[in-house]
């Protein structure tokens, strides 16, 4: 019995030991018959951290591959013009002086604040006067650029191109102009344009607000406004009077947007024009009138004056460069900085901004 124990044993290890070597037989004459894995799929299956760069590589061989190359270099050269770019920026310095009207240089100011955080060695001067004071001093070469909040006159503009040569006109931004009133007025809402002419126009025989209209009260108007020589009371007289330096001999005359809106807001029968961002800022001390230039009344308002509904006392504000000094590379940057930004930096400043595509048609000149 220990005999056969032992030759059954025997014969198991090597059945067991047959079976092997013929399953190995079986498993080399399969991969005999295998096809050959490419030394590329085999780098791709057995190389996993390198798996990306060679799909990558065979992209090269295919139709992809044109357009794939086309868009590396193109995001290669955009940032290779980017960081040119940041370093003329950092390069870039010099000073720009500018001059003129006080409502042009709020906007002026934010421009300039911001352009010096790009710029960080340019100087930019403003100097606060008024629109005349800054053609005469683009014209005699003591500023670069002239802040305005009118147009330039013909006569201004002959003699700036006598002393400069062709005079380059950018329109930044839109101001209404407000009639406004005591919060106490209680019997005048709305005024047509003859009306204002009636009670501004040097010939005036209106002295009373009866004067006017006999329901309103026997009490002498008091009629205020900025300075005679600024480019509100310009463009007022130009488009509601109809001709330039006319007014009233009532007139009373401000040189302080501040002293206007205080004395408005003490005299109940007062009544003053100003910027319409003079007003949004104190709208709280003031009651804006309605005009009617003919087709139904219009309250100022940032929308009416942008869609053109306030058009008879809406006024464009400008910047006045003489083309010979944008070739100076300081001049140029700030007036292109200028328009490529104003759209919003306008708003912040009270004022009205234009539609962005008109910056942008204007912005090519400093191209």
């Amino acid at each position: 019995m220990e005999i056969m124990k032992i030759f059954l044993g025997k014969v198991i290890r090597r059945s067991f030991v047959i079976i092997m070597i013929f399953a190995v037989c079986i498993s080399a004459a399969a991969c005999l018959k295998r096809p050959e894995e490419s030394s590329e799929d085999a780098y791709a299956i057995h190389t996993s951290d390198l798996t990306v760069e060679t799909t990558v590589d065979k992209m090269i061989h295919r139709e992809e591959a044109p357009l794939l190359k086309e868009s590396l270099e193109e995001t290669s050269a955009a940032q290779s013009h980017a960081l040119e770019a940041l370093e003329t920026d950092q390069r870039l310095a010099g000073k720009v002086v500018i001059n003129g009207s006080g409502m042009m240089s709020l906007i002026s100011e934010r421009i300039a604040e911001q352009f010096r955080t790009t710029y960080p060695d340019m100087i930019i001067d403003i100097k606060t006067s008024t629109t005349e004071e800054g053609l005469k001093s683009l014209i005699e070469g003591k500023c670069d650029i002239c802040n305005s909040s009118r147009a330039i006159k013909d006569s201004e503009r002959q003699n700036a191109e006598s002393a400069l040569g062709k005079i380059l006109e950018f329109k930044v931004a839109y101001d209404g102009i407000v009639l406004a009133v005591n919060k106490e007025n209680s019997w005048v809402d709305t005024m047509t344009i003859e009306e204002i002419k009636k009670i501004w126009e040097p010939e005036s025989q209106i002295f009373l607000w009866s004067d006017l209209n006999s329901l309103y009260p026997e009490e002498e108007i008091a009629p205020y406004g900025p300075s005679l020589s600024s480019g509100i009371m310009n463009f007022f007289c130009v488009n509601v009077i109809g001709r330039a330096n006319a007014e009233t001999s009532s007139y009373i005359e401000m040189d302080d947007y501040r002293k206007l809106v205080k004395c408005i807001a003490e005299d109940k029968f007062a009544i003053g024009i100003m910027s319409y961002s003079t007003y949004a800022a104190n709208k709280e001390k003031l009651k804006a009138l309605k005009i009617d230039a003919g087709k139904g009344p219009v309250m100022p308002s940032v929308e009416t004056v942008k869609s053109g509904e306030y058009q008879a006392l809406s006024s464009p504000m400008y910047l006045y460069a003489s083309e010979a000094s944008l070739q100076k590379p300081a001049i140029k940057a700030f007036i292109k900085y200028y328009l490529e930004n104003a759209s919003k930096l306008v708003m912040k400043s009270g004022y009205i901004p234009l539609p962005d595509s008109e910056y942008h048609e204007q912005a090519k000149t400093c191209q």
